[in-house]
């Protein structure tokens, strides 16, 4: 089976509440160009497309594991609370998908804890709770985070 099709089915399955190993009302996808987010209630999946662009190639099963494992360890010194790890995508011999389960691991998804829409910057910004004193503070820590690396 292609990469991309496999990957259609995943995320035909992760799209299903029953599919998760903790309790999910609804779930929310969310599509970036290299990326689809799934939003549970409590905890957010974060799988890397079958893509390949000038910048990045995320075609085979590896290249995707381990830029999983490298989102984790970058944003994990940020938040360490909310990047909890990488988890594998399994298919049993039946062809159903689940989370860390039987069979072959097929995908691998960056779990992380989810966060209200308040968090998030953009939102910050139109609500006007974003103050320039706080914008300026975030730019000099970036900036003193960027010249230590």
């Amino acid at each position: 089976m292609d990469a991309e099709r496999q990957f259609d089915e995943v995320c035909q399955a992760m799209a299903v509440p029953s599919f998760y190993p903790h309790p999910v009302r609804t779930v929310v996808r969310r599509d970036t160009h290299i990326s689809v987010v799934f939003l549970t209630g409590d905890w957010v999946y974060k799988l890397k497309k079958p893509v390949d662009f000038a910048f990045l190639d995320f075609r085979s099963l590896a290249a995707r594991q381990h830029f999983c494992l490298q989102e984790v360890r970058l944003n994990q010194r940020f938040s360490d609370d909310i990047y909890l790890g990488v988890v594998a995508i399994c298919r049993d011999s039946s062809g159903r998908f689940s989370l860390n389960g039987p069979g072959c691991v097929v995908e691998y998804a960056v779990k992380m804890r989810q966060l209200t829409d308040s968090w998030c910057l953009k939102e910050r910004l139109k609500q006007g709770l974003a103050t320039r004193s706080e914008m300026k503070r975030l730019g000099h820590f970036l900036a003193a985070f960027h010249q230590a690396e």
